[in-house]
């Protein structure tokens, strides 16, 4: 008897330690992905091989893109919004950023195809002495204006992201210019 209570309780031992270091690991996402770096509204926030600055958030219903026959107005089921940047590479090879929009109902949005450049990274040119950095637009294509409220933009590395840092630049105190038309080049309204 002395046995197996002896045996039931190195068992129950066991279990208990194995969920206490279940329950304390943290989520392989969180071990393998790149580290977040909270950037605050106006400044600038550096990830690997370059910085960035939140400039401008402009909302509009409609969007004027470049197509292969000229300019035409697209428009959306919801609002475009339109992110601009100021990236600048931090040494001699040019810098890339991929965005993200981050909503505050916990949704992610990739740059639209649908804006007539083509989407993926925000590139800026390497750093050279007396260069200014440029400025970079990313387009999204959201459902409704309340996707904006409280979003963060996302920007990373094309490199090896499980040891870069993120940029989460927060928008809180930033009111989005609204609009009627948008030029997807420019991110400016027209």
């Amino acid at each position: 008897m002395t046995r197996a209570l002896r045996n039931g309780l190195a068992l129950l031992a066991g279990v208990l330690a194995l969920m206490a270091i279940q329950r304390t690991m943290p989520d392989y996402a969180t071990l393998r992905g790149p580290i977040l770096r909270p950037v605050a509204a106006g400044q600038t926030g550096h990830g690997l091989g370059y910085s960035a600055r939140l400039e401008a958030l402009t909302v509009a219903p409609n969007l004027i893109a470049q197509d292969y026959s000229g300019p035409v107005t697209r428009t959306t089921g919801g609002i475009w919004l339109a992110v601009r940047v100021t990236l600048a590479a931090d040494g001699p090879q040019p810098a890339a950023a991929l965005p993200a929009w981050h909503s505050a109902s916990g949704r992610v949005y990739q740059p639209t195809r649908r804006a007539g450049v083509v989407p993926g990274a925000l590139r800026a040119p390497p750093a050279v002495q007396g260069q200014p950095a440029a400025e970079a637009v990313a387009i999204f294509e959201l459902p409704a204006i309340a996707e904006v409220m409280g979003g963060t933009l996302a920007l990373g590395s094309e490199a090896v992201r499980s040891f870069d840092a993120e940029l989460r630049m927060q928008t809180t105190g930033v009111q989005p210019a609204q609009t009627v038309t948008l030029d997807a080049a420019t991110g400016r309204p027209v």
